[in-house]
This record gives structure tokens, C-alpha cells and sequence, in this order.
């Protein structure tokens, strides 16, 4: 389980709250629908290259396009365009915050296992890499938690409140008092 931050682009004079609730909405069951756009991934190039400049810590995850290919009964071809957006993690025994960036739209997501000071210092690096995809991207960042656009000036406190009741129910389910687990959540194949 994850907290999962939404980041979308709102056309000027619209209104934010109903701009980010369609575009969360509107996320497409395929990885990336529609042809390959040399702008838009020269765009999704140049943000995961902002980002990793402010966190070096960020690495792009490489897709093995052959296995992907065989297990969704695919081509190679096909593989390429349907997984083209960027995966950006942190190390293996980090912190699990995963950046992904896709044609129009990007998310952010960190699992429920950071308590107390942990907790206070991945939400500092979250909120350095929100202000870097709102800056470079022209991203506003929607908490689906929350249900609203989040000012980055204001609201840290309140989605770290809603994330420690997340880590709390975690824990509740899981019975394993917040122990992170071996493997990092990322990494599914």
C-alpha cells in the first residue's frame, strides 16, 4: 500500500479542483495510450533530468521490453510504445518513493512504512521533488487522500497527517508493527 500523489496540467482560467479530479480519473488502464510524441518525450526526458539533478538519489528504472513483451503476448515494438514513461526510484534499501512520468500526467507514490522522523524527512524529499514537477513539468499535484489541488506553500502538514493515519492502518492490517518489507514494493517481476 502507497500514498499516491497525482500531478496533472490545468489549462489557464480552469477551475483546478474539477481539472484535477478528471485527469485522475481519466487515467487509462493502458501504461500510455496514443502514438509516440517527440516532444512529449523530450518533455518527460527533460523533467526525470531535473529531478535526479535535485535528488542524485534518483535513478530511471530500465524496462526489459522482451519480457514484457512475452508476458503481455506482444511485440518488442509494441512493448517500447506502451511502456514509455519514466520510472524514477530511489535505491533498493531506500525510502521507496517512485516518480513516474507519462505523456501529460505523473505521479508520485511512497509506502505507508515511514514513521515519526522518517517520516518528516521523506516528506522533505517528496516535497522537493513536487516542487521540481510543478516548476519544470507545469504540474499542479491533486491528493487523491485528500481530494483537493495541494499548495505546496501550506498543506505538507496535512497530507503527513493523512499519511501517518495511512501508516497507522497499515500497521493495524498488517500486524507487523511497520516493518518495512525485505524487497523493494517496486520491483514486481
Amino acid at each position: 500500500m502507497s500514498y499516491d500523489l497525482h500531478l496533472f496540467r490545468s489549462a489557464a482560467g480552469a477551475d483546478l479542483e474539477r481539472s484535477a479530479t478528471a485527469s485522475y480519473e481519466a487515467v487509462e488502464d493502458e501504461m500510455n495510450p496514443g502514438p509516440v510524441n517527440p516532444q512529449l518525450e523530450e518533455r518527460k526526458q527533460r523533467i526525470a533530468a531535473a529531478l535526479m539533478l535535485e535528488n542524485p538519489l534518483l535513478q530511471p528504472f530500465v524496462f526489459d521490453y522482451s519480457e514484457i513483451a512475452q508476458l503481455e503476448q506482444i511485440s518488442t515494438e509494441e512493448a517500447r510504445r506502451r511502456w514509455r514513461h519514466i520510472e524514477l526510484n530511489g535505491p533498493d534499501d531506500g525510502n521507496g518513493i517512485q516518480i513516474t512520468l507519462h505523456d501529460e500526467t505523473a505521479s508520485l507514490t511512497v509506502p505507508y512504512w515511514h514513521r515519526d522522523g522518517s517520516a518528516a524527512a521523506v516528506w522533505q524529499e517528496i516535497w522537493q521533488c513536487l516542487r521540481v514537477l510543478e516548476r519544470e513539468g507545469g504540474f499542479r499535484t491533486y491528493d487523491p487522500q485528500l481530494e483537493r489541488v495541494l499548495d505546496l506553500a501550506a498543506d505538507m502538514g496535512s497530507v503527513r497527517e493523512m499519511y501517518g493515519q495511512g501508516v497507522a492502518f497499515t500497521e493495524s492490517v498488517a500486524g507487523e508493527g511497520g516493518a518495512a518489507p525485505r524487497r523493494p514494493w517496486w520491483k514486481f517481476w
